[in-house]
């Protein structure tokens, strides 16, 4: 699958398995407590027009709090949707969502104890759902909203280590397409 990469992403590509490294202190966010933007996470992506699903198999070392393999759309760097695979700041592994629009919406999901997950973001119009899945095939959702977003948007995988020095996250099973997804809700 080809990709762009935006952060100077330095990745490696062997039978479908795309292997991020995300450098030390790497994160999307807009602080909810100051406004900061925080744009340094390795992002490789697609640009694609309209309705979407993207979806992967993700895992990682769950080495420093909130490191994460993630899934994002993005329109700008105060703008955009992102699904995560978080080690928590509860000292958990964890779906995490955060939709920024001007500011960051930080939402912590369901926890597991395995090293590796499958999330996934879909769009229809400007409905955007997060799912997860413990298996790869049945999806839960997590999350929906309406957020206005611009047609075109930068979709694709996201390496971050926000507090940490960085590391190797894995995304497997990848999955990008631009199609509607009728049942936005179910995931399925």
């Amino acid at each position: 699958m080809e990709f762009e990469c935006m952060n100077h992403a330095a990745y490696t590509e062997t039978d479908g398995r795309i292997t991020i490294h995300a450098s030390a202190k790497s994160d999307f966010v807009v602080s909810p407590l100051n406004g900061t933007v925080h744009a340094s996470a390795a992002f490789l992506y697609r640009k694609i027009t309209g309705d979407f699903v993207i979806h992967a198999k993700v895992s990682q070392s769950f080495l420093s709090t909130y490191d994460a393999p993630a899934i994002m759309a993005m329109e700008s760097e105060t703008r955009w949707a992102k699904v995560c695979f978080e080690h928590t700041d509860l000292n958990t592994r964890a779906v995490v969502s955060v939709m920024t629009d001007g500011i960051s919406d930080d939402c912590n999901g369901v926890e597991t104890s395995q090293d590796y997950i499958w999330l996934q973001l879909c769009r229809r119009d400007q409905v955007f759902a997060v799912h997860y899945s413990m298996d790869g095939k049945t999806w839960r959702m997590h999350r929906i909203l309406r957020m206005e977003m611009a047609e075109e948007l930068k979709v694709g995988l996201v390496a971050q280590s926000p507090l940490g020095d960085g590391g190797d996250f894995v995304f497997e099973e990848i999955y990008l397409n631009q199609e509607r997804k009728e049942d936005i809700r179910g995931g399925n």
